[in-house]
C-alpha cells in the first residue's frame, strides 16, 4: 500500500465535491496600509508626520508618573534632530491587530543601550490609516 504524501491529501481534498483550494496567503490592503503608516514612523525625521493625526498623543509613565506630549511637540523635536545619526537601531513590526477601521500596533525598537516598545492606535480616516495615540515603555540594557 502506498502512503500518501501531505501535498496528495491536500490535492485529493481539494477536489473532493469540487471545492478548490489554494494555499496561497493573500495580503489585505488594509493591512499594507498600515504597515505603509508604521514605516513613515519608522523613517524618523520630516517623514514622521506623514503616519501621525496632527493631534495625536504620545504618552509614556517616567519615575511613577503619567506624562502626555501632543505629537506636535514630538514631531519638533524629530524634525529638529532630522539630521542627527540615529545610530544601531533594529525596527520592526510585532504585531498588528486590526478591525474594521480600528488597529493596534505593537513595534519594536532595539538600540545598543535600550530596548523601546511602541504601541500605536490607528484609525482609518478619510480612507487613510493614521496613528492617533502613542504609548511606549523603554527598557534600559547593559550595552553602551
Amino acid at each position: 500500500m502506498k502512503s500518501l504524501t501531505l501535498a496528495g491529501i491536500l490535492a485529493l481534498t481539494a477536489t473532493i465535491g469540487g471545492a478548490s483550494f489554494s494555499a496561497r496567503v493573500t495580503s489585505n490592503p488594509d493591512d499594507e496600509a498600515i504597515r505603509a503608516t508604521i514605516q513613515h514612523y519608522f523613517d524618523g525625521g520630516y517623514e514622521m508626520r506623514k503616519g501621525f493625526y496632527p493631534d495625536a498623543n504620545m504618552w509614556y509613565v517616567r519615575d511613577g508618573a503619567l506624562h502626555q506630549v501632543p505629537i506636535k511637540d514630538l514631531l519638533s523635536r524629530v524634525e529638529a534632530n532630522a539630521e542627527r545619526p540615529q545610530g544601531d537601531v533594529t525596527k520592526s513590526i510585532v504585531t498588528i491587530d486590526r478591525f474594521g477601521n480600528a488597529a493596534v500596533a505593537k513595534l519594536e525598537l532595539k538600540r545598543p543601550s535600550s530596548l523601546i516598545y511602541d504601541y500605536m492606535s490607528l484609525l482609518k480616516i478619510d480612507g487613510e490609516w493614521l496613528i492617533v495615540n502613542k504609548i511606549f515603555d523603554m527598557e534600559k540594557t547593559d550595552k553602551e
